[in-house]
């Protein structure tokens, strides 16, 4: 049940549960990692995100890190993250990785914390997460897999061209 204040919380038998988030118009979807539960009410904290329209910069997340690893983009753009499809698996090994992703692009600055931070959630084979990136600086992240990535933000200074 999601209150007025956007709050969350839901009650359900104890065992091991992902909880997906969608439905606001222009947000993106979010997915959990596993989320153990007990005897006890859960509480998760969605870092919900909006869909970005900015020019965007693409980063592959792949079964052997983030490809590229480090990008510099300018202030006001936007990244993409996008699981890799790996053509290649055998059925059943692309089924299980969309059923149990294992990619989820987090910032090392907490989102529910700090504006600046991010958390794309887990994402299937295919599916994609965007961040805008307003702020010059430096943002690490891990792939969730063992890899880590990073954005750099530069404000780029535009000088006049001056002829004599």
């Amino acid at each position: 049940m999601t209150g007025a204040d956007g709050h969350f919380a839901f009650f359900t038998p104890p065992g091991r549960y992902s909880l997906q988030v969608e439905g606001i118009p222009g947000y993106q979807a979010w997915r959990s990692p596993v989320i153990e539960v007990v005897s006890q009410v859960v509480h998760v904290n969605v870092p919900y995100t909006p869909w970005p329209a900015e020019a965007v910069t693409q980063v592959t997340l792949t079964s052997g890190g983030p490809v590229p690893a480090v990008i510099t983009v300018p202030v006001g753009s936007a990244v993409e993250w996008v699981a890799q499809v790996d053509p290649n698996l055998p059925v059943e090994q692309q089924a299980a990785l969309a059923e149990n992703p294992v990619w989820r692009p987090l910032s090392e600055r907490d989102p529910l914390s700090d504006t600046l931070g991010f958390d794309g959630g887990l994402l299937a084979p295919g599916q994609v997460y965007r961040r805008s990136f307003a702020v010059p600086g430096v943002y690490p992240y891990t792939d969730d897999a063992g890899h880590s990535g990073q954005v750099v933000v530069r404000a780029f200074v535009y000088l006049p061209l001056v002829l004599r």
